[in-house]
Parts: C-alpha cells; structure tokens; sequence
C-alpha cells in the first residue's frame, strides 16, 4: 500500500476542492517514514526561521534554504541508515 502526506494551500475559499497540493511526499516502504517526516518538518521549520527568525523577505531565498536543509538531513539519515546496514553485514 502506498501512503503520501500532501501539504494543500488554500487559495481563499472555504471549500477543500480549491487547494493546491504544495509539497508531496510519497511513502513506499514503511522504513523510509521517519526519513520522509524528518525531511517535511525540516523543510517547515527552515522556511519558519527564514521568515520569523532572519526575516528574509524573499521567496526563492526561502526556498532554496528550506529545500537544502531538507535534502541535507535526507542525505544524512540516508548515510547513517547505509552505515548500519553495511556494519550489520559485517557482524554476520
């Protein structure tokens, strides 16, 4: 089964049928969960300090911190999750 979260913006209406997907994240194993969460809160959290934090106005600064930072704690759980299945490997 697969699983996504959606983050939806709403364009001004009260109806549910106006938002627009923002950011997809697709769950394909039930390993990878925590990654993926992980990756979205980071992504929220950066855009959030960019803009209440360091007050950076605009939009595609924002967003390329707020994507770095999220694909940077990707990559590095991805690392961390190689180095123990290699170590496991060794350890049989």
């Amino acid at each position: 089964m697969n699983i996504a979260i959606f983050l939806l913006k709403n364009t001004g209406s009260k109806d549910i049928s106006t938002c627009r997907v923002v950011f997809c994240i697709p769950f394909y194993e039930r390993v990878h969960l925590m990654q993926e969460i992980l990756t979205a809160v980071t992504y929220l959290v950066a855009w959030l300090a960019c803009e209440k934090v360091f007050h950076i106005e605009s939009g595609l600064v924002k967003l390329l911190i707020s994507l770095g930072a999220a694909v940077g704690v990707y990559v590095l759980i991805a690392v961390k999750e190689r180095r123990e299945k290699r170590k496991k490997g060794e350890d049989d």
